[in-house]
């Protein structure tokens, strides 16, 4: 009778041991599982910003981009003294313009490049919030996809600024013109 009950202890005992290694076992096979697969995507995040190292440069300039911008709204903001000083704002507001739309290209081509980054931005109420940049865009009502950069053929219409006139390149003449 006490064979058969110590028996049945180190039965039990063995069993109960094997048990336990198999499950701890198991786990520590999930947790390994989990860290290499951490480690994987930080190194595919590492590799994808050596490869493409400008994206902290263009995260930057979209910053200084920014620092203009408010610096001309803080010009704007001031009276106006005479009428060639309202002309002068309303130049210093299709600057801000082109100056916003240089920032959201340079945004945008980060998304596009497969990167989503959390930026900080001044809300409404001048606190500074954190934020995902495809949340941004969401937020501003922006499509990133808007600023994929297309192949242009050399036909292309390409508006670019000279002085106060606005020139369209790659277009063809309308044959009115006179000689």
């Amino acid at each position: 009778m006490t064979i058969m009950l110590l028996s049945y202890f180190f039965l039990g005992f063995f069993l109960g041991s094997a048990a336990t290694t198999l499950i701890i076992r198991s786990r520590l096979k999930k947790i390994c599982e989990q860290e290499r697969a951490l480690i994987e995507s930080t190194l595919k995040a590492l590799k994808l910003e050596t490869e493409n190292p400008s994206v902290r440069d263009r995260l930057r300039k979209a910053q200084e981009l920014t620092k203009k911008q408010l610096d001309l709204f803080s010009v704007i903001d001031m009276p106006q003294k005479n009428s060639l000083d309202g002309k002068y704002k309303q130049q210093l507001n299709e600057e801000i313009r082109l100056l916003e739309e240089e920032k959201n290209e340079l945004l945008g081509s980060i998304l596009n490049d497969g990167f989503d980054p959390v930026i900080t931005v001044v809300n409404e109420h001048s606190k500074n919030e954190s934020m995902k940049l495809s949340a941004y865009f969401k937020m501003r009502g922006l499509d990133p996809k808007k600023y994929l950069k297309q192949s242009t053929n050399g036909t292309a219409n390409t508006p670019k600024k000279v002085g106060k006139f606005t020139v369209y390149t790659g277009g063809n003449d309308s044959g009115g013109a006179t000689h």
